[in-house]
């Protein structure tokens, strides 16, 4: 009887060791209620490179991003005075937001409970291609 216990111990501790944790470094996909909230901004602004890299210019520091189902209401501040206030239309899928004003621009989101981050590259700014970067807290 012992024998077959710890035979059977044996059975299940090498299951559970076998059993690889398979990390990757692909993201996520993002369920659109972790999105949908009031998330405080921490930065809104561009890089000058397309691509998200380099120094990133902020145009706000402070305000609130709520995001609805299918809109993202921005309100935004630059040193106590409001700096860019509007509504977008978005779409998600799995990490890919994409927002629509005139045009459609897609990037990545990464959210976790406290954390939100949209990088939009080849994004035109002022006739300029650059990258936006919004990061929000909750």
């Amino acid at each position: 009887m012992l024998k077959k216990l710890i035979l059977v111990l044996l059975f299940i501790g090498t299951s559970f060791w076998s059993c690889e944790d398979n990390q990757s470094n692909q993201l996520e996909e993002i369920s659109p209620n972790s999105f949908i909230g009031v998330w405080n901004l921490s930065s809104f602004g561009f890089y000058s490179d397309s691509n998200c890299n380099g120094d990133l210019e902020i145009i706000a520091y402070s305000g609130t991003l709520t995001v609805t189902e299918t809109d993202i209401i921005n309100d935004f501040y630059y040193n106590g005075q409001p700096a860019f206030k509007d509504t977008t239309n978005y779409t998600l899928d799995g990490t890919t937001i994409c927002l629509i004003t005139d045009s459609q621009v897609c990037g990545t989101l990464e959210v976790t409970e406290t954390n939100m981050k949209i990088l939009i590259p080849e994004f035109e700014n002022d006739g300029e291609v650059e990258c936006l970067s919004i990061v929000g807290v909750k």
